[in-house]
């Protein structure tokens, strides 16, 4: 005797909005400028080869607020 499963769909909220093509992307905050800035140095100097963002996290962290804002 099979049992058969019944797959209920999530019902579709009319509010979601949905991803367009071409649409340029929301602004960039520091912290992901930052990131990706700090992860290319690292790739660069071929240091950390697995725990770069690790580091780059880290580095982002040990700064004072000042300097986040120069940044």
């Amino acid at each position: 005797m099979k049992i058969k499963e019944e797959v209920k769909e999530a019902p579709s909220n009319n509010k979601e909005k949905k991803k367009r093509r071409g649409v340029p992307r929301g602004q960039k905050s520091a912290y992901q400028i930052f990131l990706k800035h700090e992860c290319a140095r690292l790739k660069a100097d071929n240091q950390f080869k697995g725990d770069r963002k690790i580091k780059a996290i880290d580095a982002w962290k040990m700064m004072s607020p000042m300097e986040k804002l120069v940044r």
